[in-house]
């Protein structure tokens, strides 16, 4: 069902999307907060790789071992050699909004 909702925040301009390099979000598709998320992702016209932890153990794995919960959204940066892993849906919006404004 959320799937359908994202399609509402489509980049209906087609203008190319900015990927964001050292960052990954780790989601699953129904997970609301997840969704929120995905909905300041188009806002700002952002795109970061996503891993799905419910598509096979691999990101699951990842997450638990560095982030050390399986709670999702979670937001995975990498900066200056070194890892955060960013949780709670408010933060992860603030964190983009204030870094990744719209251009």
């Amino acid at each position: 069902m959320l799937s359908k909702l994202f399609s509402m925040f489509d980049n209906k301009d087609k203008r190319p999307l900015r990927m964001i390099k050292d960052h990954a979000l780790y989601h699953y598709s129904s997970c609301p907060f997840c969704f929120r998320v995905q909905i300041t992702m188009t806002k700002l016209g952002i795109e970061i790789e996503k891993r799905n932890i419910h598509q096979g153990s691999k990101y699951f794995d990842e997450l638990k071992q560095g982030g050390g919960s399986t709670m999702v959204p979670c937001l995975r940066i990498e900066k200056d050699g070194k890892t955060q892993w960013m949780y709670e849906s408010a933060d992860i919006v603030h964190y983009l909004e204030e870094n990744f404004p719209k251009s």
